[in-house]
């Protein structure tokens, strides 16, 4: 890493700024980035020479590490292409070396244990001493939400969806560096339709995670996640409450004073007979046992709430009807 100078490659001072270095990478990346050079190797090399100088220096961490390393080889040392120094200008290694694997009391000039001492200062956060592959980042989770029909949140089943997501642009990699096929972002859109299995009795508010459908990693490692957040749509005759159904029925005055039975309509299509006891009142809530929805071996009711019409135009005889009654009551109309 010694036997190139990052700086000089980038063709910045030491004390030049960040912005200064970043100026000069932009400018050499666009001079030399291989699309305008094609199947020209040198030039390919040149680039690669200036993004891994830029990598570095780039990187205040990396950046202060690497100032460190040259501080080191500091006062005439080279270093020589297999990673030694020649020469000690005056540094006197002799402790560093006993560190470092040069042994107790022994000076060295090929510094054997320098090569080890790379690794532990240019290591990412998170490695151990004996793994110094770079780590690798997954891509990002991509959270939305989807809406479903009421029936496929009771019955479960596929349902297809069009997701748009960042993927990198394959043209600059990701850098953005003077694309114009991404406008400087380093991503693009991309359209994918995936067919996502909904579980059986998924309620309002769940979110389904399915892996690896998420966005890829700029950084080779595994893609992100699809978080989708599920939204039921209402339905015209059914609202559910956990495992169980509700519905209305509308029944008239004689029905409720007298009691009879109605017909009602469950959600798995049939139609069932429910008793309507005498004297039910509007709001009174019945029970159709088992009629529910059923998950992991449990099922809920259909519950139907009674609502009484009120008769908008009598007949001559049945507003006759009603006025005996209310006499006989001792209504006062």
């Amino acid at each position: 890493m010694l036997d190139k100078d990052y700086y000089k490659i980038l063709g910045v001072s030491e004390s030049a700024t960040e912005s200064e270095i970043k100026k000069a990478y932009r400018d050499l990346a666009k001079k030399n980035h291989p699309d305008t050079h094609p199947n020209n190797k040198a030039n390919e090399a040149r680039f690669k020479e200036i993004s891994e100088a830029y990598s570095v220096l780039g990187n205040t961490e990396k950046k202060q590490k690497y100032d460190q390393l040259r501080k080191l080889g500091a006062g005439g040392s080279t270093f020589g292409e297999r990673g030694g120094f020649s020469g000690t200008g005056g540094f006197d290694f002799q402790d560093f070396s006993s560190t470092f694997g040069g042994g107790r009391g022994r000076r060295t000039t090929s510094f054997e244990g320098f090569g080890d001492l790379f690794g532990q200062l240019f290591r990412g956060a998170g490695e151990s001493a004996t793994d110094s592959r770079p780590s690798r980042t997954p891509g990002s989770d991509i959270k939305t939400s989807i809406t479903i029909p009421f029936e496929l949140a009771i019955t479960g089943g596929k349902h297809v969806v069009t997701l748009k997501y960042r993927e990198t642009c394959p043209k600059c990699q990701g850098s953005g560096q003077f694309c114009v096929d991404c406008n400087g972002s380093g991503y693009g859109l991309k359209s994918k339709t995936v067919s996502v299995n909904i579980p059986a009795a998924v309620e309002d508010g769940k979110t389904i995670r399915l892996k690896g459908l998420g966005e890829p990693s700029s950084r080779g490692g595994a893609n992100g996640n699809l978080l989708l957040t599920i939204q039921i749509e209402k339905h015209p005759m059914f609202e559910r409450r956990g495992l169980d159904l509700y519905s209305k029925t509308a029944i008239n005055m004689v029905q409720a004073a007298l009691g009879s039975r109605v017909r009602v309509k469950t959600f798995q299509g049939n139609t069932v007979e429910l008793k309507i006891p005498a004297g039910t009142g509007s709001g009174k809530l019945l029970k159709l046992k088992g009629m529910g929805i059923s998950n992991n071996g449990q099922t809920g009711d259909h519950i139907v709430e009674i609502q009484i019409e009120v008769p908008q135009n009598l007949g001559k005889k049945s507003r006759e009807l009603l006025q005996d009654l209310a006499k006989e009551e001792g209504i006062e109309l």
